[in-house]
């Protein structure tokens, strides 16, 4: 069973109790996922998070991504469709999610390029931000943003 989390109140069949938001950001051959506290929560207890994005109209209008927990030592970024997903071993992501740890990070190499991918727990920035909601965010580590 895959959880999708989005803005919308039914996707497949899954009715969504609460709305989470897990950013995403593509840049040139790297993949970044930040995820808030409940995120987080969800993903160690679950083994897998997914996310829709809603581009239009009709229901096909719509761009699935998520990480899920992989049995195996590799990390895989697997598309297919309108989905992608990132895949992470099990032990390292269960000790992410339940450490101090910042992020996680790893470069899949192949013959032709690499492609980096990044999964990292997303911070409250100290400066306050109009019209953002960082109340489920992590606490920053820092002293200034």
């Amino acid at each position: 069973m895959h959880i999708y989390l989005q803005n919308i109140n039914t996707i497949h069949g899954f009715n969504c109790c609460s709305t989470y938001y897990m950013k995403l950001r593509f840049s040139k051959n790297a993949v970044r996922f930040r995820l808030s506290k409940s995120e987080v929560s969800l993903l160690n207890k679950n083994g897998e998070l997914f996310e829709t994005i809603q581009y239009g109209p009709d229901s096909n209008d719509q761009f699935h991504y998520g990480i899920e927990k992989s049995y195996t030592t590799d990390y895989q970024f697997i598309k297919y469709d309108n989905k992608f997903i990132v895949k992470i071993p099990e032990i390292v992501c269960d000790e992410w999610c339940r450490s101090e740890m910042i992020g996680l990070e790893k470069t899949i190499n192949s013959h032709v390029n690499s492609f980096l991918i990044l999964v990292e727990k997303d911070f409250k920035c100290l400066t306050e931000r109009q019209n953002e909601d960082e109340s489920d965010n992590f606490d920053n580590p820092n002293s200034s943003c």
